[in-house]
């Protein structure tokens, strides 16, 4: 992989993900990016997740954004049924952030 950091993924809000971070005091934490994409049946979806490990440093003279990194941890691509379990589940490993970027935008 070509990249590992990523220090602002709240742009996949605009693209219809939702955030979920861990409930943590923990200075190291996950972040996941949900977006829902049905497949034109009632009774499966696909869920995409990108997932990021979140590092939050306490420096009192830098920023928010310079005192959170983002570290790119995984995209996975699962398969619900109308009860939200899990049928199938796939990942994908992106060379690039720009393939990542064209996977998040699709459905828009």
């Amino acid at each position: 992989m070509n990249y590992k950091e990523w220090t602002n993924p709240d742009k996949l809000l605009s693209w219809g993900f939702e955030k979920e971070e861990e409930h943590s005091t923990d200075s190291v934490r996950w972040v996941c990016y949900k977006k829902r994409i049905d497949i034109g049946t009632s009774d499966m979806y696909f869920e995409i997740v990108i997932t990021y490990e979140l590092t939050i440093h306490d420096s009192p003279t830098a920023t928010y954004s310079e005192n959170h990194y983002y570290f790119y941890e995984k995209t996975e691509c699962i398969l619900k049924d109308a009860t939200e379990q899990t049928i199938f589940i796939t990942r994908f490993d992106f060379e690039t952030k720009k393939d990542l970027i064209s996977l998040a935008k699709m459905y828009v």
